[in-house]
């Protein structure tokens, strides 16, 4: 498939795609997400730009990552699931001391069981200075599970997975490189701060903005706690629209369409969230023609 330059910004934009990167670079991207059969616009698949140092040089490299949503697309092509498991539990590790560890099970019709339990402990990404990253800090639980399962599905699908890394094994790479060989910042380089207003609009739901807001420290909860109000806000109304969409009959849905549609495109929430729900009015909307035809 080729790709328009403006669908190439679009993935920039949204960062599935570096800016850094070049023409070259962004060929290979698009011909690996085709032999994996993954749409990097569904955000299956992304390209992250790297620096790691040669001798006294840092050099810019780039991988692509499937996201836990792409990994799950290819193992679910290669066998037939019949039941899916993930938790978390105690125990002790090779120290002798008790930790958390992700365990993930994916049992198949044609292939038998898989498993595997990871511990917390060689997982966890931290900052520079050693302190645990802001969602393996207040989502532990989570963060180790997915962990667990994209070890599982590596080993569900070996060579549709050849060569593609998932994001959680990346970050830890990505913790060890930065903890070793990250250079000094210069006292004079600017620090940049947070887009707020950013983070909570990418949330694409109520639970994933709520875990953004608890992970805020309570200055900033208290400074962005309109913002979250606000979102959270704009969520419940495409969610209310979306049901308007669903329940209502075809005569009623045609005869919306054009207020439904302002109505969704003026809600101030996440960009993907409002094409979704554009989406599932035009499948409605052609559901309802087909029948009528």
């Amino acid at each position: 498939m080729e790709y328009t330059k403006e669908q190439i910004k679009v993935l920039v934009d949204n960062k599935i795609i570096p800016a850094s990167a070049t023409p070259s670079q962004i060929s290979y991207f698009f011909e690996v997400c085709k032999r994996k059969r993954l749409d990097p616009f569904l955000k299956q698949m992304h390209m992250i730009e790297r620096k790691s140092k040669e001798g006294d040089k840092w050099v810019t490299s780039y991988t692509i990552q499937a996201s836990l949503d792409g990994m799950r697309a290819i193992a679910q092509r290669n066998a037939k699931i019949k039941s899916y498991k993930r938790w978390t539990e105690y125990k002790k590790g090779y120290d002798g001391k008790e930790q958390i560890y992700g365990c993930c099970e994916i049992n198949t019709e044609d292939r038998g069981l898989y498993s595997d339990s990871v511990p917390f402990n060689e997982y966890v990404q931290k900052t520079r200075d050693g302190s645990i990253a802001h969602f393996w800090k207040q989502l532990p639980e989570t963060m180790i599970k997915k962990v667990a399962e994209e070890s599982v599905l590596r080993m569900l699908a070996p060579e549709d997975l050849s060569g593609v890394y998932g994001d959680e094994e990346m970050q830890q790479a990505d913790s060890e490189v930065k903890l070793l060989e990250e250079p000094e910042v210069k006292s004079d380089l600017k620090i940049v701060e947070h887009n707020y207003t950013e983070e909570a609009q990418r949330c694409q739901n109520l639970k994933e903005l709520k875990a953004w807001y608890t992970a805020l420290n309570d200055k900033e909860k208290s400074d962005y706690k309109g913002l979250y109000t606000h979102v959270a806000d704009e969520i419940k109304k495409l969610v209310s629209l979306t049901k308007r969409i669903d329940e209502s009959d075809g005569i009623t849905l045609l005869s919306d369409e054009e207020d439904l549609r302002k109505q969704v495109t003026e809600v101030d929430c996440n960009k993907e969230l409002k094409e979704k729900t554009l989406r599932y009015l035009s499948d409605k909307l052609t559901e309802y023609e087909r029948k009528a035809s």
